[in-house]
């Protein structure tokens, strides 16, 4: 066994943390670029926002913090603009461990990255065999909820859904999408 993998295998056996970390695809999440950042130095309360975000109960937006009310409790989270070179700037939340992040994850009655929640991302859990199941469903979930699509970009999702879902596992056999409903 190499020394590498023992070392891990022995830590991981002694932290008495045996739980899988969380998926972050399945947590609410909350992201910068779906918000309308003011560009003046006013005030702005979201209204209804609990009907978008059911965990918010209050929000209030400036140019450069954002504060979310939820669960009696108040988080705000400083704003930092991101130059892109178009013009305009994005911008990104400034987490509680000074990170620069553009989507905050609701854990525990807490907003947070996800590194401050220990989060990990559903392809990294899967194996070489699984993941491309799961490239080949988001494309097709892309594919099916964008009606808008350049026809060229379409062709060449399908194309690329197509070599996926088919491809050889084996000597001896083929995944393929399940043909029944």
């Amino acid at each position: 066994m190499p020394p590498q993998l023992q070392r891990g295998l022995l830590a991981r056996r002694y932290s008495h943390c045996r739980d899988p970390r969380p998926i972050a695809e399945e947590l609410s999440q909350i992201n910068v670029n779906e918000l309308h950042i003011p560009r003046d130095h006013k005030t702005y309360s979201a209204p209804n926002i609990s009907l978008r975000y059911p965990y918010l109960s209050g929000i209030r937006l400036t140019c450069n913090a954002v504060e979310f009310t939820h669960t009696g409790r108040t988080q705000t989270f400083a704003l930092k603009p991101i130059k892109t070179g178009f013009g305009y700037f994005r911008f990104a939340f400034i987490c509680q461990c000074q990170r620069p992040v553009i989507k905050l994850y609701f854990r525990h009655a807490n907003l947070s990255c996800r590194w401050c929640h220990k989060l990990t991302y559903i392809s990294r859990t899967l194996g070489k065999r699984t993941r491309p199941i799961l490239q080949a469903h988001r494309i097709e979930t892309l594919i099916r909820l964008k009606p808008g699509m350049h026809h060229r970009t379409r062709e060449r999702l399908r194309k690329r859904y197509s070599d996926k879902a088919l491809m050889p596992q084996n000597n001896y056999g083929t995944r393929g999408p399940r043909l029944w409903k």
